[in-house]
């Protein structure tokens, strides 16, 4: 894939950044602000990162009201991984006893998406936030004292027991054993007052997506890879090009 050219932004000094971050990188194009975080330092970088819903589109975002699974069901490019990574990160500063479940298709994804991806967990944590990962033991150590644990649908059975307040469940759409596996989780999500989850999902016609929809107390977030526009145009044409109109396309 051709690499988006870097874009000097007109009049751009450092003190111009200091001085309102968030609100002059969200009038950058996307060259732009490449530009912009290719010359920050790690610090600084955690800081955009750390300020995160400021500029986050809506999709991103649960509302207020008293729901107890957050649903996005979006096309890929969304930004689904990176507000899972986010909300997960808001409950373990918010909870320092949160018992909170990450859950998979597979043990690799949880790893390689949800906890160590360029959009996880690990990477968009404050930089003065030692956030441990303990690969061995499948768990994620959070510094107010809160705990991920992580569990894939290939075992769903490994969710029996175990008790949580809050889960953050990846490509539910794609997952083997997927009813079996989220009534497990759903039957062990019974720690503190509100136990809520959320399900970051490509849209597929599944008997547990379609069930999904239905219940109750569930905010349903949806929209298109166009929809986030933090995604380089190169990449929508491009996408536009080689799958518009078609059924794969219809689906993101």
């Amino acid at each position: 894939m051709t690499q988006m050219p870097l874009t000097k932004p007109e009049l751009w000094t450092p003190e111009e950044v200091d001085a309102n971050p968030v609100g002059f990188f969200a009038l950058l194009k996307n060259g732009e602000q490449e530009y912009v975080l290719h010359g920050l330092s790690g610090p600084q970088r955690h800081e955009f990162v750390g300020r995160w819903h400021q500029w986050a589109h809506e999709g991103q975002d649960p509302d207020d009201s008293d729901w107890r699974i957050w649903l996005i069901m979006a096309g890929r490019g969304f930004g689904k991984t990176l507000a899972g990574a986010q909300w997960v990160l808001r409950v373990a500063r918010a909870d320092p006893n949160a018992q909170i479940a990450l859950v998979g298709a597979t043990m690799e994804d949880v790893r390689k998406v949800m906890v160590e991806g360029p959009s996880g967990i690990l990477a968009t944590a404050h930089a003065d936030e030692p956030v441990r990962w303990h690969l061995m033991r499948g768990e994620v150590q959070f510094p107010s004292g809160a705990v991920a644990h992580v569990y894939s649908a290939e075992a769903f059975e490994k969710l029996r027991g175990p008790q949580h307040g809050f889960a953050w469940c990846d490509e539910l759409g794609k997952w083997s054993n997927g009813e079996a596996c989220w009534h497990n989780l759903l039957m062990g999500l019974r720690m503190g007052e509100q136990p809520r989850v959320l399900v970051t999902t490509t849209p597929r016609g599944v008997a547990v997506l379609r069930a999904l929809v239905k219940e109750p107390r569930v905010v349903l977030r949806g929209g298109r890879s166009a929809d986030n526009h933090n995604l380089p145009d190169q990449f929508l044409e491009t996408m536009q090009a080689l799958y518009g109109g078609t059924r794969l396309g219809r689906q993101e």
